[in-house]
């Protein structure tokens, strides 16, 4: 009963806020399988919201008004980036998280989620507040 109550406690607590930051919405978890499973779904909600606002993005610069070739231009270039910003995430928090816990393979799991989910609230907060109008 009590990991069911958990993850519900930690599943409300991503409906409240995504962005109020992985410690906070699972704090008192006290298992290291708990606090995986909460970090888990934060870092899906988080992923979600950051691949909406790409898609957000994507959206504005079809609808800029702009001539065709230029909006083909900036999606390739916002496609693009969003893909390499990616590969990144993935590559900064994979394996030197394992080489920095070799003494502790049992949170492995655990720190590669908070990078990831640190570096995916940065990619969304980026994307939110940019100016995503077309200089030209």
């Amino acid at each position: 009963m009590r990991p069911l109550f958990a993850g519900a406690i930690a599943l409300c607590g991503l409906c409240l806020t995504v962005e109020a930051g992985a410690q906070e919405l699972c704090k008192g978890t006290e298992a290291n399988d708990m606090l995986k499973d909460c970090l888990s779904q934060h870092y899906v909600a988080t992923d979600r919201l950051m691949s909406d606002a790409h898609k957000a993005a994507l959206r504005r610069a079809e609808s800029s008004g702009r001539g065709v070739q230029v909006i083909k231009d900036w999606t390739r270039v916002l496609q693009d980036t969003h893909r390499k910003w990616l590969m990144f995430r993935d590559a900064d928090c994979g394996r030197p998280i394992r080489f920095e816990l070799m003494q502790q393979p049992e949170l492995i799991g655990i720190m590669d989620l908070r990078c990831k989910i640190a570096h995916t609230e940065d990619r969304l907060k980026t994307l939110k507040g940019r100016n995503l109008k077309p200089p030209f």
